[in-house]
């Protein structure tokens, strides 16, 4: 890894603290003010940049007392923003058919529940930490992986691949995930590290099966599987 790369994989790893800390600063305060939240949900644009949205009741979000709510969360934005990092705040009206799945797919890949009522009393923050630990090990793979050349289509001719998407679409006749495609690359270009980055993705791609209830025992082993990956990929 170069000293670039390590530079900017500690970047995102701060701000995506970061950004989780914003966000639960936010959840709190908009909490006391009497607003009934249920969950964030954390898309990451950029290394520096990040959306959060945050479910909120039905009944509030449509009053118009809500739009205080949208003025106290801008002013907020603004008191946290700088050139380094960036946060968008939105809100969405609580449901029961939200589509978890979709969420997911638009790249939400973190999901707090402090709010939820089936959520245990006194669980810490776990249920951020796998995702976030597998997403930081994805960022130091890909440091560690990309650039790379393959062989082109056409004979004689071989194309740089600078990231995982232009991978995936350069495989695009296969039915295989961006994460899949990665977990391979893995195995291929950084094997002594295989079975933990596999084992960190199994565990941030189930989690929601178990409706986030990470118990956190399973928080601290994915914490030691991205120290793992890290460790590796800055050799």
């Amino acid at each position: 890894m170069t000293e670039q790369a390590r530079i900017l994989s500690k970047t995102f790893e701060q701000n995506i603290d970061k950004a989780q800390s914003c966000c639960e600063d936010l959840f709190n305060s908009l909490s006391a003010k009497g607003y009934k939240l249920y969950t964030i949900h954390l898309r990451a644009e950029s290394i520096s940049t990040f959306s959060a949205l945050f479910i909120v009741d039905k009944t509030q979000y449509l009053s118009d007392e809500f739009r205080e709510a949208f003025v106290f969360s801008r002013n907020f934005q603004e008191s946290i923003i700088n050139d380094d990092f960036h946060i968008i705040f939105m809100f969405m009206a609580h449901s029961k058919t939200i589509n978890e799945d979709c969420l997911n797919a638009d790249g939400y890949f973190l999901k707090y529940e402090k709010a939820c009522e089936h959520l245990l009393v006194g669980q810490d923050l776990s249920d951020w930490v796998v995702t976030t630990a597998f997403y930081a090990s994805l960022h130091f793979v890909s440091y560690k992986i990309f650039p790379f050349s393959i062989r082109g289509k056409e004979e004689g001719k071989s194309i740089k691949i600078e990231n995982i998407d232009q991978y995936k679409n350069f495989h695009s006749n296969e039915n295989l995930s961006r994460h899949h495609h990665l977990a391979n690359l893995v195995a291929k270009y950084c094997p002594p590290i295989q079975p933990d980055y596999d084992r960190l993705l199994s565990l941030s791609m189930t989690a929601r099966y178990d409706h986030y209830q990470t118990d956190r025992s399973v928080a601290n082993m994915a914490v030691r599987l991205m120290r793992t990956i890290k460790k590796h990929c800055e050799n």
